[in-house]
This record gives C-alpha cells, sequence and structure tokens, in this order.
C-alpha cells in the first residue's frame, strides 16, 4: 500500500482552491489606441460597479453574454443597458456625457468590449 503525506500548507492550498477559482475582480483591460479609435475590455463582477466616469465620444459594445447594466448618473437619473451575446450595440456620445457608474445586476461576470469612436467634433 503507497502512503502519501501532505503538510498542512498543502491541505490548506487544496482547501481554498474552490474560493480562489471563484474570485472575481471587475477590471478594464486596455488594448488599443490611436488618434481615431480606443478599445478596452471591461470586466464587471456580478452585482458591482465601475466607478463614477464619463465619455467623450460615441461608443460600440460587445458584450460575450446577455446581460444588463444599470446606469446611475450623478444627478440621479437612471437608465439600462441591455446587452446581447456577440451583438454590437451603439451609444452615443450623450448617453456617457455626465459622469455615471455601470452597475451588472447578473449573477454571472459580464465581459464587454468598448470601442471608442474619436470623432472630431466638426464630424459628428
Amino acid at each position: 500500500m503507497k502512503t502519501i503525506t501532505y503538510t498542512f500548507s498543502t491541505i490548506a492550498i487544496l482547501a481554498m482552491a474552490p474560493s480562489l477559482a471563484l474570485a472575481c475582480t471587475t477590471q478594464r483591460t486596455p488594448h488599443f489606441e490611436n488618434d481615431e479609435v480606443k478599445v478596452w475590455t471591461s470586466h464587471i463582477c456580478p452585482k458591482e460597479e465601475l466607478p463614477f466616469h464619463a465619455h467623450q465620444n460615441p461608443r460600440v459594445l460587445i458584450s460575450e453574454s446577455d446581460g444588463e447594466i444599470d446606469v446611475q448618473y450623478k444627478d440621479g437619473r437612471k437608465s439600462k443597458i441591455i446587452l446581447k451575446k456577440n451583438i454590437p450595440l451603439y451609444v452615443d456620445a450623450k448617453q456617457g456625457a455626465m459622469s455615471h457608474n455601470d452597475l451588472n445586476i447578473g449573477k454571472e461576470p459580464m465581459d464587454v468590449t468598448v470601442i471608442e469612436l474619436k470623432i472630431a467634433p466638426n464630424n459628428r
């Protein structure tokens, strides 16, 4: 019969493994930027929000899953963005001009690729 010996630290790591796999961090990952476009992916954990921010340009949002984002503006107004898996959604500059935060109201993390179109004001 073969005997396997585990140290306390090995057992502790194995016991923690399921919780480590479930950890979620809301974050933004930049991909590309030039004078005409900026591209990033926002990973938004369930029931978490992106901090207050504003956008000066229109954007195209592409989500890797179906989901809803509640948008809360600094002045108290609220709106909702409904995203469908792999279906691009155009959001005009006016929507994001006022400072707001975005809350993932779902039970699963959302990965949303954002393509910001840097359009000169005279071309809008």
